[in-house]
């Protein structure tokens, strides 16, 4: 059943959205630029934040909102059933193929925000891009940030370092959790799986670099804890790790670990540090270092951690893991040829890794006091 919209006051923010505030205010900004009588299209109603949103900010105007979601929570058909939103319950696939009897016209925004699988994330854009409105807006949520570098969805990571390195998006913006930009001719968008594989391999490749670079030459910027973990692992000047004042190390590379990561980086580029000169850690490199400290050297990670019980309970499940599921060959050896072609397959390997990342990460958490 489509309820019918009716208009109603909409609030500036809402409650039951799983979008930051901050966030909030950015969709609406980029709704608002929605032409009158334009098309929104919204993938993943969950409780109807989202839509509520693209609601709130054009339902002055001639602008209809399709919100698209196979499984409709009760609170979305509550919370929009007085808007200018049609909940359609449908797969965001089956929608796209439905999409011409349906509307038959073209979309000025799409918002995806489903399932955050590779497979998923992929296959929401590659079905609904060939619909936008040449010049039109594409919005992805959940692309992690720097500091994060797709620890918590590698999956969206993926597709959208993919969608950025073949330069799919004009002017595109990340901003918090949200990637957006314009295609100026969808038409002729091409992305394959093959392509997605690549960026997988780049991401391996980059991890055995890291390994196995010699950094004796950076300056280190960041906490002590993290600093002396990789000592463990990476090829540092002093055992254990010194850190460094940036105006200490004037012409020298610097190895950024400082957490957050933003207001560091900030601080080297107001003194006027190059990107090149810097090596830069995220959250997604540490927890695979972490993996490889296990196998050099577990007993100071045991004699690091702030809590060792807590150490051997995400010890113990990730072994539990890798024995269900087969260890994990990543990133040390090539792909399976399957992957580069098998949509399915690959999207299953990286959602194996997400969730050997998780455990990782609370192993982590337990030697440096934070949680990635």
């Amino acid at each position: 059943m489509i309820r019918q919209p009716r208009h109603q006051s909409p609030a500036a923010t809402v409650s039951f959205s799983q979008l930051w505030p901050e966030e909030q205010e950015i969709l609406k900004e980029m709704a608002a630029l929605v032409p009158d009588q334009g098309i929104i299209v919204d993938i993943g109603t969950a409780q109807g934040g989202s839509a509520y949103l693209f609601h709130a900010a054009t339902c002055s105007r001639d602008v209809k909102i399709f919100s698209y979601d196979p499984y409709p929570s009760a609170e979305a058909w509550e919370h929009l059933k007085d808007t200018t939103v049609t909940i359609i319950p449908q797969s965001s696939v089956m929608g796209a193929r439905d999409w011409q009897k349906r509307a038959g016209a073209l979309i000025d925004l799409i918002f995806i925000d489903g399932s955050h699988t590779l497979g998923d994330v992929y296959t929401d854009f590659v079905s609904w891009v060939p619909y936008l409105r040449p010049g039109g807006q594409i919005i992805f949520h959940d692309f992690d940030s720097q500091e994060r570098g797709g620890l918590v969805h590698l999956g969206t990571q993926i597709a959208l370092s993919t969608i950025l390195r073949l330069g799919l998006l004009e002017n595109p913006r990340h901003r918090l959790r949200l990637l957006g930009g314009t295609i100026q001719e969808p038409d002729q968008v091409q992305l394959g799986v093959k392509d997605l594989a690549e960026t997988f391999e780049g991401l391996a490749r980059d991890l055995v670099a890291l390994r196995q670079a010699d950094l004796t030459g950076c300056a280190i910027v960041g906490e002590e804890k993290f600093a002396q973990l990789l000592g463990v692992v990476l090829k540092l000047a002093d055992s254990p790790p010194r850190l460094t004042p940036p105006e200490a190390a004037p012409g020298r590379p610097y190895l950024v670990i400082a957490r957050p990561l933003a207001p560091a980086l900030a601080t080297l580029a107001q003194r006027g540090v190059a990107a090149e000169s810097l090596v830069i850690i995220d959250n997604l490199q540490a927890a695979y270092l972490v993996a490889e400290a296990l196998r050099k050297d577990r007993d100071y990670l045991l004699n690091a951690a702030a809590s060792r019980s807590d150490f051997f309970l995400w010890e113990e499940l990730l072994f539990m893991f890798d024995h269900a599921c087969g260890c994990s060959a990543f990133p040390d050896q090539p792909l399976d040829p399957r992957a580069r072609t098998d949509l399915d397959y690959l999207s299953r390997l990286v959602a194996r890794e997400q969730v050997r990342l998780m455990f990782l990460a609370r192993i982590l958490e337990t030697l440096v006091g934070w949680m990635p």
